[in-house]
């Protein structure tokens, strides 16, 4: 993953993380192309049948979804997580995450780091 940007805004914090694209991306892209070819074949036969079309299939980024992202700041705010998006044609591997509430003036570096599943931080550091 690659921390592409923190925002703040007086509604909160959004954080963009993008995957690396590699050989896994990579054939997890594909998979998921060959699927959707299928599901559309699937859908045409069923319209034509008149029958409830299957759902597509997730796309590959959805595992995004299951990072757990945290922020914290050298001010000491408690912050909450608010929501997540991610995937999209062209954007499979992007995600944010938005956390409230915003950035107080009193903080000079917020701290990122996705809580990995050996419990340790990999935490990424930005000068306010």
């Amino acid at each position: 993953m690659v921390l592409e940007a923190v925002v703040v805004r007086q509604s909160g914090v959004l954080v963009f993380l993008a995957g690396r694209r590699n050989d896994i991306t990579d054939k997890l892209d594909a998979a998921w192309h060959a699927a959707f070819e299928d599901w559309a074949k699937q859908r045409r036969s069923a319209r034509e049948r008149g029958d409830q079309p299957p759902p597509p299939p997730e796309q590959p980024g959805v595992i995004l979804k299951d990072l757990q992202l945290v922020i914290r700041d050298d001010a000491g705010t408690a912050y909450q997580w608010a929501g997540t998006s991610f995937g999209g044609t062209g954007s499979e591997w992007e995600a944010w995450w938005r956390f409230h509430p915003s950035v107080p003036c009193a903080a000079h570096t917020l701290t990122v780091a996705i809580d990995s599943d050996d419990r340790r931080e990999r935490p990424y550091t930005v000068a306010l």
